[in-house]
């Protein structure tokens, strides 16, 4: 996180007291709390690989039960974290897989509740495009955490929680005009702006989609209601092995 202009400290547990990892101050004296976290790689792939010589497997990009444990214990920690009054609270999400790049999809849509709407029949020119909450998202629930940086392999990115209570003093921040000036914001109200994603900014069950839905296509004025899908990354090895003389 120095290379990105932030002072770091370490934090050391107080006892049987648990804390965040770190806490980082910028060029203004804004500091942050952080909590880093990391997932390791599937298992349950790599034992079917050494038994079978091969695995082939189609994995949907979308809300996963691991990612969310692993964003819901971030949360704890910080929430546990005695901590500057001011400090703002973020998640530093580092995946720890052969296929970072799919796994921070993965967090990123748990975070959100991302779904892909794809035009439905209609004669104009509706775009395919991403749509933020419109599934059981993380965010939601975590007012006091302005967003998470996600890292994999060179790329960093700063998600931002739109219902965070203090997210717009946060976009002031030299931290997020950092991430900004490098193109690694994932901002909604940005996105929704640009005509790059939809915005599912309303009070209503994510068990029910078709209502969901329904607002979309008024909110947006589609011509038709779209068609959610998820994104399917396919993903397969397989073993080669060497004996002498071969």
């Amino acid at each position: 996180m120095e290379g990105l202009g932030l002072l770091v400290e370490k934090l050391e547990p107080s006892g049987d007291h648990k804390t965040a990892d770190f806490l980082a101050t910028d060029r203004d004296a804004v500091q942050y709390l952080v909590e880093v976290e990391s997932q390791a790689d599937d298992s349950s792939y790599w034992q079917e690989l050494k038994e079978i010589g091969k695995v082939n497997r189609t994995d949907e990009v979308m809300r996963t039960n691991v990612a969310t444990r692993v964003v819901r214990h971030a949360t704890k920690q910080l929430r546990e974290t005695v901590a500057p009054e001011h400090a703002f609270n973020l998640l530093a999400i580092v995946p720890a897989s052969d296929d970072p790049g799919t796994q921070a999809s993965e967090f990123r849509s748990t975070l959100y509740g991302m779904m892909l709407l794809v035009p439905g029949e209609s004669e104009g020119e509706q775009q395919t495009m991403e749509c933020l909450y419109f599934d059981y998202n993380e965010f939601y629930g975590m007012a006091d955490v302005e967003g998470a940086m996600l890292f994999w392999e060179s790329s960093c990115q700063l998600c931002i929680n739109t219902f965070a209570q203090r997210v717009d003093g946060f976009r002031s921040s030299a931290l997020y005009q950092q991430f900004d000036k490098e193109g690694g914001i994932f901002d909604p109200l940005a996105l929704e702006g640009s005509g790059q994603a939809y915005i599912a900014d309303i009070d209503l069950s994510r068990s029910d989609p078709e209502a969901i839905l329904d607002y979309i296509t008024e909110k947006y004025s589609l011509s038709t209601r779209p068609i959610p899908i998820r994104l399917q990354q396919l993903r397969g090895e397989f073993r080669l092995d060497l004996h002498e003389g071969d």
